[in-house]
């Protein structure tokens, strides 16, 4: 009887202790699959393309160019933390400019989506602090862009465009260059892809010749028409300039450079004085990122998206460019147009 009452507690502990490690085993799995998931989620809800600092260049509001805050600027970190730089950051209080705390990406969302978190402090209850402002974004390797739709019940815009303000809301489109400091280009890759196109590789050309074929092989639809000069960086730095050129692009291969006053933002809008030089552009065939030769530049290549042209220009007049990058030692020049808008007749009688 002792022998089978020895055998049964024996028994029974060896039980307990494979349950014991069997639920241990099950526990620890369990916390690294909450690890694995927790990661996966923070992943899936940022984008490693907005890692590091953007300055922000341009805003466009409701169709005008409004000046820039000095400074202004945000830093994305792959935790999905964020926050605002601008020179007089600290002279604001909190109370009345509420902070950027952290930000949240939709990649799969098309356009993608961008959430920017604000955190307020005073007195509001707690369920009120944090808020969200919604945008849509692209990221063009050092070029980020970014549009929102104020005071309005739609979450997020569809469409990169600052029209007039309708019952939408007020439209602004933010264009950010990438941070050039040692951090930034630490964390940036080095590997700039050569530009893909159905017949060749711009890089593997050490001499640019493009197909002479008429409009109608080559031809882009989208790319014709005004574009207004918004921003621009030469050989990594930010240009800002009294007079711009503007570009004018029709059927054919027909260009116009059209030269005018930057303006100082705000109610100044005026295009004028102009001054008109007449070239020609061709564009190499279809693909991510187009090449564009034009008599007044050196290659060049480009994507639109929506009413924003981003284009970068060589610093050798022989090979376009592989990336929408601009550095003392690539010697490229990034520039951001925006289609401007032109008022209807009945925004002109009102």
């Amino acid at each position: 009887m002792r022998f089978q009452t020895m055998r049964r507690a024996f028994c029974f502990s060896l039980v307990v202790c494979v349950a014991a490690i069997h639920w241990g085993a099950e526990s620890e799995a369990s916390d690294s699959s909450a690890d694995a998931k927790g990661e996966a989620k923070t992943k899936a809800a940022t984008d490693d393309r907005l890692t590091g600092a953007w300055g922000m260049v341009a805003m466009e509001i409701d169709g005008k160019t409004h000046n820039l805050a000095k400074g202004a600027g945000l830093q994305f970190e792959k935790s999905g933390v964020a926050s605002e730089s601008r020179d007089d950051l600290k002279e604001l209080p909190e109370e009345t400019y509420p902070r950027v705390t952290r930000y949240l990406a939709k990649q799969n969302q098309k356009p993608k989506q961008l959430s920017v978190f604000c955190r307020r402090v005073g007195s509001v209850a707690e369920e009120e602090r944090e808020y969200a402002n919604n945008y849509i974004y692209e990221v063009i390797d050092d070029v980020l862009l970014s549009a929102m739709i104020a005071n309005s019940e739609k979450s997020f815009p569809e469409r990169f465009e600052a029209p007039d303000r309708d019952s939408d809301g007020m439209h602004f489109v933010y264009v950010y260059f990438r941070s050039l400091d040692a951090k930034s280009l630490r964390d940036r890759s080095s590997a700039e892809k050569p530009v893909e196109t159905k017949d060749r590789k711009v890089s593997d050309s050490k001499t640019l010749k493009l197909d002479t074929a008429p409009w109608e092989k080559h031809k882009d639809e989208e790319l014709l028409g005004r574009w207004k000069l918004i921003a621009s960086r030469e050989k990594g730095e930010f240009a800002k300039k009294k007079r711009v050129e503007d570009l004018d692009l029709s059927a054919g291969g027909s260009l116009k450079v059209i030269e005018r006053d930057a303006g100082t933002g705000l109610s100044d809008q005026v295009f004028g004085p102009e001054t008109t030089a007449d070239a020609h552009f061709q564009l190499g065939p279809t693909g991510d990122s187009r090449v564009i030769e034009m008599s007044s530049h050196n290659p060049s290549i480009y994507r639109i998206v929506d009413d924003v042209l981003v284009m970068c220009e060589s610093g050798n007049a022989d090979k376009a460019p592989t990336s929408f990058t601009s550095t003392k030692d690539n010697g490229q020049t990034l520039r951001v147009y925006i289609r401007p808008y032109v008022k209807k007749d009945q925004d002109a009688e009102g």
